[in-house]
């Protein structure tokens, strides 16, 4: 035990911090305290604890972080893979509804015609989705259109040659595009993926047309 003890003071002598000796010596931490803590440090040993202090407090923030980041990760996975699958399949009256919603945010409703327009390639495909299976539209009177920032100009042709894969509609079937002459002042870390707005219309659909705004007024109701 003596020599134990000897051991702990040498160590503290030396400037090592208390978990440091308890560690080295296999002693428990408030035996190897209450053994030292009579010991005077030197200004530079009192230096040195503090650092490793701030280090390993510094150590395990970073673990903390990085443990926190993990579980967040995994919640988000989780939550994620249970609203998919409280989704499912979804039968004929589903997609309905959700066609007939998304052409009430982001419908035409001003003209006669019918029309619609979006950024999103995945919801510019449930759309026509719904147009062909629901509306029952022939995808040979599918017309497309881009409209892209001017900046986009030398672009557009590419652009458009990606919304034909999206949509499948070959590339006869686009408009010529239209371009917005605001310059943008910001840098855009996802410039590369543009792909601007594709607005969709359908020719020859005055019937329903009038059946989209009767849906639209029973989902108001």
């Amino acid at each position: 035990m003596k020599l134990q003890t000897k051991n702990v003071i040498r160590l503290r002598k030396l400037g090592r911090t208390f978990r440091e000796i308890s560690k080295t010596t296999n002693t428990p931490l408030s035996t190897v305290h209450l053994w030292s803590k009579h010991i005077l440090l030197t200004r530079k040993h009192k230096r040195e604890i503090t650092r490793k202090h701030q280090q390993s407090l510094a150590k395990g923030r970073k673990k903390a972080l990085k443990k926190q980041k993990r579980m967040r990760e995994l919640e988000r996975s989780l939550f994620i893979k249970k609203g998919k699958k409280s989704i499912g399949r979804i039968n004929r009256r589903e997609l309905l509804l959700i066609g007939a919603a998304l052409y009430w945010c982001e419908g035409f409703k001003r003209d006669t015609r019918l029309g619609f327009a979006n950024s999103d390639p995945k919801m510019i495909q449930l759309f026509l989705k719904w147009l062909v299976e629901i509306g029952k539209v022939n995808p040979k009177e599918i017309r497309l259109r881009v409209g892209a920032n001017v900046a986009y100009k030398n672009s557009i042709e590419a652009i458009q040659q990606k919304w034909a894969q999206v949509t499948g509609i070959p590339f006869n079937q686009f408009q010529k595009p239209f371009f917005q002459k605001v310059q943008w002042k910001g840098k855009y870390a996802n410039r590369g993926e543009y792909l601007g707005v594709l607005r969709i219309r359908a020719n020859n659909q005055r019937k329903l047309f009038l059946m989209i705004k009767g849906m639209l007024n029973g989902l108001k109701k």
